[in-house]
């Protein structure tokens, strides 16, 4: 063969491959991460996908997405009536009252650590548990501090710049869209 057929052979998509994780509901595009969905749908449809993990919902306007963040995923208060613990997101709340169910009463995640027998109800309880055997991975390059987990460097990093995302009903400025939803669900709710 070739080496200019070869070479292209090599760039050719397998058909595993060639097709897209995420499908857009509303014009069957397909992408291979979910933030490129998110785009696609501003751009084409002038649509709002919701930036919570695991929630797929999408809106008609920015206004309507954070009244659904508002209502479903940002800061409120959630209180258990078996322990008297409060939650500050819905899904955390609905996380921990699992605990409280018969079947969950069995802690099934074990720390494998040479002469540790803790044991955990959930798997992210030992994964927090064995950072204090490790120590934390994640460090800021700005200021130094260090994190157990990639996501909370992430959200650290937005308060080493500055306020972009502007408030629909007031002139507040927020680092992230999940605290702009926090700040419309205590500032401008009913």
């Amino acid at each position: 063969m070739h080496s200019a057929h070869a070479a292209l052979a090599l760039r050719m998509p397998t058909p595993e491959y060639d097709q897209p994780k995420i499908k857009c509901n509303e014009c069957e595009a397909g992408f291979e991460r979910r933030a490129l969905l998110r785009v696609h749908l501003e751009e084409a449809h002038a649509m709002y996908l919701c930036t919570t993990l695991y929630c797929e919902d999408y809106f008609v306007s920015e206004l309507v997405y954070a009244d659904h963040y508002a209502a479903n995923h940002a800061c409120g208060q959630f209180h258990c009536e078996e322990c008297d613990k409060t939650f500050t997101h819905r899904s955390k709340y609905n996380e921990h009252m699992i605990v409280h169910t018969a079947e969950m009463d069995k802690k099934r995640y074990h720390c494998d650590w040479p002469d540790c027998d803790n044991m955990f109800t959930h798997e992210r309880d030992l994964f927090h548990h064995r950072v204090g055997h490790t120590g934390p991975s994640h460090v800021c390059k700005e200021c130094g501090k260090m994190y157990d987990e990639l996501h909370h460097l992430k959200q650290h990093m937005l308060t080493h710049k500055e306020p972009s995302i502007e408030c629909v009903h007031c002139d507040e400025k927020c680092l992230s869209y999940k605290q702009r939803a926090c700040h419309i669900a205590k500032a401008h709710s009913d």
